[in-house]
């Protein structure tokens, strides 16, 4: 909301679109929105908070026709399969932080039931999130696009894979996941081992093939002994890598079951 006083709350020397001078706070422990299919919903401008321990989306779930932006996700430890749901639905500048996901799939929850509706998480800050896989971001929406761009996803924490994003297929594979424009730094995967394509792997991206990487930040992700940056399944699908930023090349897997490792 536009007309809305906003400053600069965190005093980085930005004033960010979901920082209002007044804030609308909403908290319970339940989950606070459960989308609908197919019908038009904007919720813009709020603080959410909720002790739910709710699976898919213990805060809000988006699906197609439902947006939030310009909001903050915040103190939401409790969830199960994600704090925010996304299937078909668009995440809008907003940020999302200091959540956890206490089952295995990541803070932002990307899904396909609702297959052939584009899912969109864009322009927003996603900090000191934990979850088991995907701290960040966990897709998994088959071969169904799932569009990420233009976020800053720093300070995440993954358990066992995928500090940052995880891009997963799940039984359709290959994946469909366009990552452009994002910035991924200081993300880590806390497992105490890695294996190559498992558990303790890519501490800034996790890919089961399928993602298409363009114009990215990766950086300062870490992990343990062996533990790669980008990491790749090897499940099927293109590996696409072109045009990014990384502070070491030896840090991705190239490797691709099938298609194309770019």
């Amino acid at each position: 909301d536009d007309d809305r006083p906003k400053h600069d709350r965190d005093n980085n020397g930005i004033v960010e679109p979901w920082e209002f001078a007044n804030e609308t706070v909403i908290t319970g422990n339940k989950r606070l929105f459960a989308g609908a299919a197919n019908q038009s919903c904007v919720i813009d401008g709020v603080t959410l908070t909720t002790t739910a321990e709710t699976y898919d989306g213990a805060t809000i779930q988006l699906y197609p026709g439902n947006v939030l932006r310009n909001s903050v996700v915040t103190g939401c430890n409790n969830a199960r399969r994600g704090v925010i749901l996304v299937d078909g639905g668009q995440l809008l500048s907003c940020y999302v932080h200091n959540n956890k996901s206490n089952s295995d799939r990541g803070c932002i929850f990307v899904h396909d039931n609702n297959k052939s509706h584009p899912s969109t998480i864009s322009h927003c800050r996603i900090e000191n999130n934990t979850a088991q896989y995907g701290g960040g971001i966990y897709s998994r929406a088959g071969n169904y696009r799932v569009n990420i761009i233009n976020n800053l996803i720093v300070g995440n924490e993954a358990t066992m894979r995928g500090g940052g994003v995880y891009a997963g297929s799940g039984s359709s594979a290959p994946a469909n996941v366009w990552l452009l424009n994002n910035t991924i730094m200081n993300n880590q995967v806390s497992h105490n081992s890695a294996s190559e394509g498992g558990n303790g792997d890519g501490s800034g991206v996790f890919a089961e093939g399928g993602i298409y990487a363009y114009n990215n930040v990766i950086a300062n992700n870490t992990g343990p002994a062996g533990c790669r940056q980008v990491a790749n399944s090897n499940k099927g699908g293109n590996f696409w890598f072109e045009y990014n930023a990384i502070q070491n090349l030896d840090d991705i897997d190239w490797t691709a079951a099938s298609g194309s490792a770019i």
